[in-house]
């Protein structure tokens, strides 16, 4: 992002106006001196780009800047500053330079306490002891020009907060982490949006809470083979035995099915996946551990298949907008679910058949051809009569056909014509039961 500095003209009294949008910070049209300290105890800087315009920087400008780990510059010739213009420890943050300037910072004033102090180009990392209980067990290593952050040794890493680890403002496009490391601390990751996919070793024992939380970015976990804890499959972390579904990828976007082996959702499984739109959870599941959903903006629509409703948390659904959203259940589960915490208060519950072909013992009804080929859907149900309407809605909610009955004095079935919907998903409804039907 970018700082953008408002020029002060002369005679003005008003001091350059600046906005901050996301690290790195860079000041592109800068005056020839600031002349105050705008980024006091800003946490969120990573990086800073001084143009070379820039005469002085005045006292504490980034000394609270606790983040800051890498400093751009073309000037050729170092401003002279004084020691709290900059964090009191600087020796693991890297000074880029102009090649021919390299020696001229290395000899000046406060520019000289830089860890490294190189050409724009220069490969160069920065590393922290990361290990617990030993520090010095586990290495970061962030390597600048790559964006990509190094787990490497033997022991478990230290577990963090959503804004603590070293690393937390700096761009991450890769994570590698490396066999030996047994754990991945909480919130390790924790808002690292480059990120696409990550690589699990079979070293890897324990995942720790919102360890990948707000990595939008990230599509795909890969477990290894012979990773004795963890497996994946489609990109999704789940136990060895895939009963439990510990981690999905917040970056993935569109429907989820989770597998019939699995029977628990592990606590914040879902959390901020917001590109998540529907979710099927199996009959198998018994367990959603808390905050399971929570921050799945994009979720309109839930198919729980279990006809007895899980005791949940209510948080488990928090920053969903459910009371707007669709719950499908098996038929015979309604009045379970409505009376159900939680459950009860989303907008809209349906009752929807669990097989192709639709019989029940409750409520005679049968829908085929299933999946539909030739444009035409038969609804049988002998209690329909005169009057009643048989509707059918698409996944997102909107009715596309409403079929006004007309006489079924017989029970005769009940031909509809879908040939004009697109292919794909539908529900089909009558009263408050429904049946789901595919259109090819």
């Amino acid at each position: 992002s970018t700082l953008h500095t408002q020029l002060t003209k002369r005679g003005r009294k008003t001091p350059p106006q600046f906005s901050i949008l996301n690290s790195p910070l860079s000041i592109i049209f800068s005056p020839p001196s600031l002349p105050y300290s705008p980024f006091y105890n800003t946490t969120t800087i990573s990086t800073v780009n001084i143009g070379d315009s820039v005469q002085t920087l005045p006292n504490y400008v980034f000394s609270e800047c606790s983040n800051l780990l890498i400093v751009k510059t073309t000037c050729t010739t170092p401003q002279v500053i004084s020691s709290t213009a900059f964090p009191a420890d600087l020796s693991n943050r890297v000074l880029f330079v102009p090649e021919t300037a390299i020696a001229t910072y290395k000899a000046a004033n406060v520019w000289k306490n830089f860890g490294n102090i190189v050409k724009p180009d220069d490969t160069v990392a920065i590393s922290w002891n990361i290990g617990t209980p030993n520090a010095t067990d586990v290495k970061a290593e962030y390597e600048i020009v790559t964006h990509t952050l190094t787990i490497s040794g033997t022991g478990a890493m230290t577990d963090y907060t959503s804004t603590s680890a070293p690393w937390r403002y700096l761009p991450i496009k890769t994570a590698i982490i490396q066999s030996g490391v047994t754990s991945i601390g909480e919130s390790a990751f924790y808002g690292c949006r480059g990120l696409t996919s990550v690589e699990i070793p079979n070293s890897v024992t324990s995942i720790g809470r919102s360890a990948f939380q707000g990595c939008s970015g990230l599509t795909s976990f890969n477990v290894g083979s012979g990773n004795t804890h963890y497996s994946s499959e489609n990109g999704v972390v789940y136990s060895k035995a895939k009963d439990t579904l510990v981690v999905y990828p917040a970056g993935k976007t569109g429907a989820f099915t989770i597998p019939n082996s699995v029977t628990s959702i592990g606590r914040a499984a879902f959390l901020g996946c917001s590109r998540l739109t529907s979710v099927t959870i199996g009959n198998s599941v018994t367990s959603i551990g808390s905050l399971a959903f929570s921050r799945c903006g994009g979720l309109t629509r839930v198919t729980n298949l279990n006809p007895v409703p899980q005791t949940i948390t209510s948080d488990v659904f928090t920053n969903v907008p459910i009371s707007s959203d669709t719950l499908y259940v098996p038929i015979g589960s309604l009045a379970a679910y409505q009376a159900a915490d939680v459950w009860k208060d989303f907008g809209t519950i349906l009752e929807i058949a669990t097989t192709n072909s639709v019989v029940s013992t409750t409520v005679a009804v049968v829908v085929y051809p299933n999946p539909v080929v030739n444009g035409e859907l038969r609804v049988e149900n002998g209690d329909l009569k005169a009057g009643d309407k048989i509707e059918i809605y698409n996944v997102n909610g909107g009715l596309v056909v409403v079929h006004n009955v007309s006489n079924n004095t017989d029970g005769a079935s009940i031909t509809i014509n879908i040939a004009h919907l697109p292919a794909g998903e539908y529900i089909v409804k009558i009263g408050n039961r429904a049946a789901k039907v595919v259109k090819k």
